[in-house]
C-alpha cells in the first residue's frame, strides 16, 4: 500500500493554508496512509498558529529564505512515504470521491511510471471562470488552460489506451508534482532543483528512463487554487519568475524549447479563442502575452545574476 507524503513550503500563508489543511482531513478519511510535512520559512504571521490546530501535521520552523526548493530539501529528510506530492499552501488536492483517489494512487503500481503530470490547470475552472473579475487571475487561468490542452494534444502519446508524455515531442515540458520518491533520489548527484522545480522533475524522470502518465479524467485528483484574484503586478512577477527559471533550466539540462512551439502554440490558441466570450477574457490574455514578452526580455539579461532565493520572493503574495 503506497504511502503519500505531502510537502508544503510556507511563508506567511495565514490567509489560505487553513483551506488546504481542512482538505487533508477529508483525504485522511478516504486514505489514512498519508503524512503532511510543512516547512515554515521565516513566517511572521499566524501561519504556525493555524497549523498547530491540526494534530496530524508535522512541521519544521526554518529561516532559510533561500527559496522553495531549499525548504523542500529539508522536508525530504523527514519523508516516510514512497509517493511524494508537492503541494502549494494556496492549493487544495481535489477529487470527486474515494474511488477516484484510489484509481489515481494505483497508477503508481506500474514499475515503469516515475510520476504523473499536473494534467489540468489549477487556476482554470470552467464552472467559475465567468464569475472571475480579476484581470491578473483571468490572464493566468486562460493561458494555463490553453497550454495544458496544447501539451496534451501535441506532446503526448497513447499506449494501450493510456496517455503518456512523449519525450520525442516535448515542445514544452509539463509541470510535475506527483512522483515516486526513489526516482528523484536517483538524481541526487545532480545539482539541487531550482525555481523551475515543476519542470525539472519532468526532465529528470524522463532522463532516468521512466514514463510519466497524463490523465484525461477531470474527476481524478488534481490541484485547484483556493484564490480567484491576482493583481497584475503579481502576475507580472510570476511571469518573470517563470522566465528566469526556464532560462536556468536550459543551461542545466541542455534543454531548449523547440522553435516549433513558438508558432504552433499561438496558432492553437488563436483557433480556440471561441471558448472565450467576454471582452475581459480577451483583454486578460492580451495582457498575459505582453507581460510574458517583457518578462522574457528581462530574464535574458538577468538570469545569471538572479539567485534562486530572489526568484522565491517573486511568488504570489496574498
Amino acid at each position: 500500500m503506497h504511502k503519500l507524503s505531502f510537502l508544503i513550503a510556507a511563508h506567511n500563508e495565514e490567509k489560505t493554508i487553513g483551506l488546504a489543511l481542512d482538505n487533508f482531513k477529508k483525504i485522511k478519511k478516504d486514505y489514512p496512509n498519508i503524512e503532511v510535512l510543512i516547512g515554515l520559512d521565516g513566517c511572521t504571521d499566524n501561519t504556525k498558529k493555524i497549523i498547530k490546530k491540526y494534530s496530524f501535521i508535522k512541521y519544521l520552523e526554518l529561516d532559510k529564505k533561500e527559496g522553495k526548493q531549499e525548504v523542500l530539501d529539508e522536508l525530504e529528510k523527514l519523508i516516510t512515504g514512497d509517493i511524494v506530492i508537492i503541494h502549494d499552501a494556496d492549493w487544495i488536492f481535489s477529487y470527486e470521491n474515494k474511488k477516484d483517489l484510489i484509481e489515481f494512487i494505483k497508477i503508481f503500481d506500474n514499475p515503469s511510471i516515475g510520476g504523473i503530470t499536473n494534467c489540468f490547470s489549477a487556476v482554470f475552472d470552467e464552472k467559475d471562470i465567468k464569475k472571475i473579475k480579476s484581470l491578473g487571475f483571468l490572464a493566468n487561468a486562460w493561458q494555463s488552460y490553453y497550454l495544458v490542452n496544447f501539451q496534451k494534444e501535441y506532446c503526448t502519446k497513447m499506449i494501450d489506451g493510456k496517455r503518456y508524455v512523449d519525450e520525442k515531442r516535448l515542445l514544452f515540458p509539463f509541470f510535475l508534482d506527483f512522483y515516486k520518491k526513489k526516482i528523484l533520489d536517483l538524481t541526487k548527484k545532480s545539482k539541487k532543483l531550482s525555481a523551475g522545480d515543476h519542470i525539472e522533475r519532468t526532465l529528470r524522470i524522463l532522463n532516468s528512463g521512466y514514463k510519466i502518465r497524463v490523465i484525461d479524467n477531470p474527476n481524478l485528483p488534481r490541484f485547484k487554487t483556493t484564490y480567484i484574484s491576482q493583481s497584475l503586478h503579481s502576475m507580472f512577477n510570476q511571469r518573470k519568475r517563470g522566465a528566469i527559471a526556464r532560462s536556468k533550466i536550459k543551461s542545466e539540462y541542455k534543454y531548449k524549447i523547440p522553435l516549433k512551439f513558438y508558432y504552433l502554440f499561438p496558432l492553437y490558441l488563436i483557433t480556440h479563442l471561441y471558448k472565450m466570450n467576454r471582452v475581459k477574457d480577451y483583454l486578460a490574455l492580451f495582457l498575459w502575452w505582453i507581460f510574458m514578452f517583457y518578462a522574457t526580455l528581462i530574464a535574458f539579461f538577468k538570469t545569471r545574476k538572479t539567485l534562486t532565493k530572489d526568484v522565491w520572493k517573486m511568488r504570489i503574495k496574498r
